[in-house]
């Protein structure tokens, strides 16, 4: 399964499929079945729903429709935990109007939709201040990190956004830096982003409202995860390993080939240094950490597989790769959040894989020791 690179907001209008699977911590179990060709997607009668993929899912916990008014969720790429879990923020990136939506937690009703009409945009990204005063949200195309202060009912004021430097114009007009994933340092100070088209990842202090450092990392970085202890950074390279041929006769911009493999880059959470590349499978799209052991679970999407990368080595070491076929043939997107013990995905395969990985530790320090 290939997917196209994200564009500012223009192109043909998708037809919205306005469901979120589960509110925070519910587990999603996939049918392995394609559906029929007349079964269009959403939720259905039987407590089932149908992807824009094409699957049958059954949701283990309630299945919430995001339509307020005329407003649908367009593709809901990100959801975000308030830090006292009665909001959940939800991103919608899609064609048609984006938006940000907050949902009670315990509801499921939609308390309020921010809605975003093309040239302004979202893209992934959306995090909470850890004090829960402020939500950042991803600009996309827009270039910008959007910032709301949060009121007490969990309702948000969006105010003066960061603007991000301009960075790379890709050759059919893309601008970058194009700011996707997100992450928040535990004191709230910094800011960390994935610039999708700038192949980099930057700091940003939220005090000064200032970009503190952009280094690069791997092609079309998706999101950003912070280690346990906040000392490490992990970029989950969305694009692959690259190879660039430059321009000739027959091929005018050149020719980019993506190998076999997708990478984690693993940079120094203070200073944005490197510190290494871990190969994973293709496509890594999201990370999510487990809060118990400090583990990196990585949803690879094109080689449907989870790999588990034990962060307490300085740069990281994979560890485990597990595949999700089983469970969910298109291996979702939507990793750990804070309160769930490990997955918003298939909880068999992350289960089996944080069994798997003490073995393994096991395993490592026996053959060290010798």
């Amino acid at each position: 399964m290939t997917r196209a690179r994200p564009r500012p907001r223009f192109g043909r209008k998708t037809i919205a499929a306005a469901l979120v699977t589960a509110v925070a911590g519910i587990a999603v179990r996939l049918a392995a079945a394609f559906t029929g060709p007349g079964d269009v997607a959403g939720p259905k009668a039987d407590g089932t729903a149908i992807t824009p993929i094409g699957w049958r899912v059954t949701s283990a916990g309630r299945q919430v429709l995001l339509q307020d008014g005329s407003t649908y969720a367009d593709r809901p790429y990100a959801i975000a935990e308030s830090p006292n879990g009665k909001s959940l923020a939800i991103s919608s990136n899609g064609q048609s109007t984006q938006s940000i939506m907050i949902v009670d937690a315990a509801t499921g009703a939609i308390r309020q939709t921010v809605p975003y009409r093309s040239p302004e945009a979202l893209f992934i990204g959306l995090a909470y201040a850890p004090d829960g005063s402020k939500l950042y949200a991803s600009g996309g195309g827009s270039n910008k990190i959007r910032i709301f202060d949060v009121a007490a009912d969990g309702r948000v004021t969006e105010g003066t956004p960061i603007l991000l430097p301009v960075g790379v114009t890709r050759p059919f007009g893309d601008k970058g830096p194009f700011p996707a994933g997100l992450a928040i340092s535990q004191d709230g100070s910094k800011l960390y982003v994935a610039n999708n088209i700038d192949n980099t990842m930057s700091i940003i202090s939220t005090a000064t409202r200032t970009v503190l450092s952009s280094t690069p990392v791997g092609s079309n970085p998706y999101t950003v995860a912070l280690s346990k202890d906040g000392k490490s950074a992990y970029v989950s390279n969305w694009g692959g390993e690259q190879a660039f041929t430059p321009p000739s006769p027959g091929a005018p911009l050149g020719t980019v080939t993506e190998t076999s493999t997708g990478s984690v880059s693993v940079l120094d959470a203070l200073t944005g240094a490197p510190k290494g590349k871990i190969e994973v499978g293709t496509h890594p799209s999201a990370l999510g950490i487990n809060p118990t052991t400090g583990d990196l679970y990585v949803a690879n999407t094109d080689s449907d597989t989870i790999s588990v990368i034990d962060t307490g080595t300085n740069a990281g070491r994979k560890v485990e790769q597990h595949s999700s076929r089983p469970h969910d043939p298109m291996a979702p997107t939507i990793l750990a959040s804070s309160r769930a013990p490990i997955c918003r995905i298939s909880m068999r395969v992350c289960s089996r894989a944080a069994r798997s990985l003490t073995r393994s530790r096991k395993s490592i320090r026996s053959s060290e020791a010798k």
